[in-house]
């Protein structure tokens, strides 16, 4: 797979390859994350915009047009996320500082942790789906933070498999969500 070009992966990939996606991946990740610095800001971290990006990506595949380099195309979606990231970033800020509300008071603490428990419960449900492989690679790369070199010494595997984990554990949160949400509105 690795000799095969752009279009022939992404073709491959638009089948159903996951073995095309991560050959995509590993070869244009380098390239992505430099120039993820660029647009990715203070508050932002690179490596999590890569992977927005990627996830933005792979559900686009679709629509990408071999007249291009899929090497732009990519940039063009990491660099369009950035900048919506940073408006968004920009927006809560403003929105805060325009609604600042005292939250100090005798009630303030049972809000909190009864939001925090309705949080813990979504994600635990949001969780359930995912093999016992995802939840700890996800767990240990995205809610602990460790690197991929890190997780992957933990759990065994190279450090491409730790993100393609973690991307495809995303991925299937990001439908149930989808799901859930259709069936809400429904």
């Amino acid at each position: 797979m690795t000799r095969l070009s752009d279009v022939q992966l992404i073709e491959a990939a638009k089948n159903g390859s996951q073995e095309a996606v991560a050959v995509l991946y590993e070869r244009h990740l380098p390239f992505l994350l430099a120039q993820s610095r660029t647009y990715a800001g203070a508050d932002l971290e690179p490596h999590d915009l890569v992977h927005e990006a990627w996830i933005r990506i792979l559900g686009d595949l679709h629509r990408f047009t071999p007249r291009k380099s899929f090497r732009s195309w990519a940039v063009t979606v990491l660099r369009n996320l950035g900048r919506d990231e940073a408006s968004r970033r920009s927006r809560r800020k403003e929105l805060l500082f325009q609604h600042r509300v005292d939250l100090s008071g005798p009630f303030c603490d049972d809000r909190e942790k009864h939001a925090q428990r309705a949080r813990a419960r979504q994600v635990k449900q949001l969780m359930e789906p995912l093999t016992a492989r995802q939840r700890l690679a996800l767990l240990l790369h995205v809610g602990q933070r460790a690197s991929s070199g890190e997780v992957s010494r933990a759990m065994g595997c190279a450090p491409p498999t730790v993100r393609t984990t973690c991307f495809f554990a995303l991925e299937r949160i990001r439908s149930e969500l989808r799901y859930l949400g259709r069936r809400a509105a429904g």
